[in-house]
């Protein structure tokens, strides 16, 4: 990935200071720091129960070649077929909520839910997304969106979220009552993230371009009101 209109020097360090790799570096490397970055956007969600380095850093490798080899597996198909992904989706996550069983010592009776391991593969698909890395058969309007607050509270919101994005929420309320690091039900995991394509194949408009744009709009939104918030103190 190269973004226009910036030189190459700067274009370097963009990638290093992100992603921790070089422009140079190989489509494997990358992929894999596109993975280890999306653990960093939920991680400190998790309770480890005994924190042990070497147990860990082996749980997190384990996971990311996971992802990683879900991620090649992925079929090749002709055409629109989100029933695929879904399918392909929700057979990563049980896998990836599996893994943890190998380290009942660190983990305990505290595993990972469905709301933390979509974060962590949306993320790493969002990413791999962003830098042309992706899996050529998982075409964008297929993929899921990371749910988090922000998202949450973007997709509820009515009307333009911030004058400085221009992005509209959807007003969808979630379909699961427990924060998304909670969330346990595949299911309603799901029904939310169709209930989100939904709505946006009115606007011919992906999720994951709409999700790019809602979070940063959410963002600036949250900033301005703390800034207020300070202000008013």
């Amino acid at each position: 990935m190269k973004i226009s209109g910036i030189n190459d020097s700067v274009n370097e360090q963009l990638f290093f200071f992100t992603f921790g790799i070089s422009i140079k570096d190989s489509c494997e490397k990358k992929k894999q720091k596109c993975v280890e970055k999306a653990y960093l956007d939920f991680c400190r969600t998790i309770d480890y129960k005994n924190v042990n380095r070497l147990q860990k850093n082996n749980y997190k490798n384990q996971t990311y070649k996971l992802i990683l080899d879900l991620l090649e597996w992925y079929p090749q198909i002709d055409g629109k077929n989100y029933t695929l992904f879904d399918d392909w989706h929700c057979y990563a996550i049980e896998k990836m909520i599996d893994k943890p069983k190998e380290y009942q010592e660190m983990f305990g009776e505290l595993q990972i839910t469905v709301g933390q391991a979509q974060k962590w593969l949306n993320m790493s698909i969002k990413y791999m997304r962003m830098m042309g890395l992706l899996n050529k058969d998982i075409k964008s309007e297929y993929i899921h969106i990371p749910i988090d607050n922000y998202i949450i509270d973007a997709a509820r919101r009515e009307g333009k979220i911030s004058e400085l994005f221009d992005v509209e929420g959807l007003g969808i309320m979630p379909t699961f009552s427990e924060k998304w690091s909670k969330i346990a039900d595949y299911k309603k995991y799901l029904e939310y993230q169709q209930a989100i394509r939904q709505k946006l194949q009115n606007r011919n408009c992906n999720p994951i371009e709409w999700e790019s744009e809602a979070w940063m709009a959410e963002a600036t939104v949250r900033t301005e009101e703390t800034l207020k918030g300070n202000k008013e103190r």
